[in-house]
């Protein structure tokens, strides 16, 4: 990753994120383009877009800092590409010792790639790092709660779920917004995601992407 690439990708989520903005009917047709091509790379164009729309709908972030959660929900699988195995995570699996560590070096990998590039402020690495982190302090890579979470990851957490699930995954059909729903309301009270977001989710961007997906 060099500074010249990272730049790129901010101005790529810059557009995406003025496109939405300014048309919000192209919405539709990205639920159409995440469930096709190259899972990997759609899923992360998803998780910028709907962090975006999401850190919009709460009201509490600056412009800047809905680019930043853009950029930041971007990169985040970013040490995915960087792993030997190409592998796709579903956010929501909990699995054996294996998964765990394909989980935490994803983390770890993406978080070095952007380590030494001036361009890339130190709040998009945060959320590459921790949006496997969960407010109840079981996640990875290293089971922080409380104050030691950036907020804006878990915000990103809670998104890169949502979009996996209701995208074509590389192992099975996508959920419908509803049942998408459903899996993240259980989840939150089983501490993985924080309440907020989800209630930021259910009150501006499910009702919307329920009437896209229809």
């Amino acid at each position: 990753v060099t500074e010249a690439a990272a730049i790129e990708s901010r101005g790529l989520v810059t557009s995406l994120v003025d496109l939405m903005t300014q048309q919000p009917q192209s919405l539709a047709a990205l639920l159409r383009l995440v469930s096709h091509g190259d899972y990997l790379y759609y899923h992360s164009v998803a998780v910028s877009i709907f962090s975006a729309l999401l850190a919009r709908v709460s009201g509490k972030y600056s412009d800047s800092d809905i680019r930043i959660i853009s950029w930041g929900g971007f990169l985040h699988d970013l040490g995915m590409s960087r792993m030997e195995e190409v592998w796709t995570c579903d956010p929501l699996m909990d699995g054996g010792s294996d998964h765990v560590h394909r989980v935490s070096e994803h983390c770890r990998v993406g978080m070095e790639a952007l380590q030494e590039l001036s361009a890339v402020p130190k709040e998009v690495r945060y959320i590459v790092y921790q949006h496997h982190e969960r407010p109840d302090g079981k996640g990875l890579p290293n089971g922080l709660k409380g104050s030691s979470l950036h907020e804006p990851a878990m915000l990103v957490a809670l998104v890169d779920a949502w979009s996996a699930l209701i995208s074509r995954h590389p192992h099975r059909a996508p959920f419908t917004p509803a049942e998408a729903l459903g899996k993240l309301e259980a989840e939150t009270r089983m501490g993985r995601f924080m309440d907020h977001h989800l209630e930021w989710l259910k009150a501006g961007l499910f009702p919307r992407l329920s009437k896209d997906a229809a």
